[in-house]
């Protein structure tokens, strides 16, 4: 298990839930002074992985038996791009196999944003929150592609029709390699997304200059 290539294609496309075991008002809280705090367990096709804070730092490890074997770790940081002083966004760089993975947050149109992704062997992506006025899912994909490679929908919007139901659920292409899907699962879980959602949604979230919720 340990030998697994984080960039080989999983050879199958698959879906699985995943659950954040922390509420929403405990993310808020300062937790830098707690050793260890357990996020999810998430199943890749024949990987399962466990995500949890040490120190406040997000790392995923592939169990096998007894044994954790950590494949990435990120910290989430405060962007300090255009317009940050408003509209309060988080970067989370990430350490994936031993190979840094950058973002950048960039402009999509007039209010919405994404992450431009940059891993190895000059590989790139954009993730981005995706729908048709509030956002209700998240989108990995590679640059040149029309299609994501990974798609994390979100829990359903309150307040708004035909918002998808049901709970978080990350889906994935066959060719999709579990460096990819891993990314979104981090960026989610530490909540990277509400920085990036469309600013009606944010103003509606009264997600104004720090005021997040």
């Amino acid at each position: 298990m340990t030998d697994i290539d984080l960039w080989a294609p999983l050879g199958s496309a698959g879906s699985t839930v995943v659950e954040d075991l922390l509420r929403q008002g405990f993310h808020l809280g300062s937790t830098g002074r707690i050793p260890y705090l357990h996020r999810a367990d998430v199943q890749i096709g024949d990987v399962p992985l466990r995500l949890a804070w040490w120190q406040r730092t997000l790392a995923a490890a592939i169990l096998d038996g007894n044994d954790q074997h950590e494949i990435a770790r990120g910290r989430v940081a405060v962007g300090t791009g255009p317009q940050h002083l408003l509209w309060d966004y988080d970067v989370m760089p990430l350490e994936l196999g031993g190979a840094a993975i950058q973002v950048e947050r960039t402009t999509r149109a007039p209010d919405r944003w994404a992450l431009d992704v940059t891993g190895p062997d000059d590989r790139t992506w954009t993730w981005h929150p995706a729908g048709r006025v509030f956002a209700n899912r998240t989108e990995l994909t590679r640059t040149g592609d029309r299609h994501p490679v990974v798609t994390h929908q979100l829990r359903p919007v309150p307040a708004v029709p035909r918002s998808p139901a049901g709970p978080p659920t990350l889906t994935w292409r066959a060719d999709a390699t579990l460096a990819e899907v891993v990314m979104p699962v981090m960026w989610t879980l530490d909540r990277v997304h509400l920085g990036l959602l469309p600013k009606t949604q944010r103003v509606a979230r009264f997600d104004v200059a720090g005021n997040l919720l």
